[in-house]
């Protein structure tokens, strides 16, 4: 924060979730809004920080994952996978819940169970970060990766390999999201812009 006012802007940061953007994935990032400081005198400003008025509340109607549910066939499955989906329980909601109740041990706790009902958990950009389907033995496949993440189907990502796209998936933001956010900031700071 500091940098940014040596700098020359007045800068706040904010939590955001995707899945409060019309994003089918639970994904919480931090992004901090700078604007220069000259052009922030022009703003109105709140009473409890000396930063421009700007609302980040977003509701969109979540998206469970059975709305972006198919199967292309690409993806992983392994006799791990299998034993841990067959002793799995409502309610679990990643791999370790399930090891620690059979083989008494505390490991995979970011292999995660998707319900269909339940917008996904956080894409990681790590293949041992498995989405697996809570309703058929599967991991999330790399179509439903894509959709997660709001990218268009025909994106290419100069690659077919699975952990490859996912890798990729999992360090982006979502664009739908940064479209939101953007837009946002947008229509409510350029509105005053214009009157002034």
């Amino acid at each position: 924060m500091s940098d940014f006012d040596k700098a020359g802007y007045l800068a706040k940061y904010y939590l955001l979730d995707a899945s409060a953007m019309g994003v089918p994935q639970r994904r919480q990032r931090v992004f901090f809004i700078a604007i220069r400081k000259d052009l922030a005198e022009i703003l109105p400003k709140s009473k409890e920080e000396n930063f421009p008025l700007l609302d980040l509340t977003f509701n969109e109607d979540k998206i469970p994952f059975a709305t972006i549910k198919t199967n292309d066939g690409n993806y992983r499955w392994t006799a791990h996978d299998q034993n841990v989906w067959n002793h799995r329980q409502k309610g679990d909601k990643a791999y370790s819940c399930v090891l620690q109740r059979v083989e008494n041990r505390y490991s995979n706790f970011n292999a995660k169970f998707i319900y269909d009902n339940a917008v996904p958990f956080t894409l990681a950009s790590c293949e041992a970060s498995k989405m697996t389907l809570f309703s058929e033995p599967r991991r999330m496949c790399v179509t439903e990766m894509i959709l997660s993440q709001s990218f268009p189907l025909d994106y290419d990502f100069g690659t077919d390999n699975p952990a490859k796209i996912q890798y990729v998936l999992g360090m982006s933001i979502p664009p739908i999201m940064m479209a939101h956010l953007a837009s946002t900031i947008y229509k409510q700071w350029r509105k005053i812009f214009k009157n002034e």
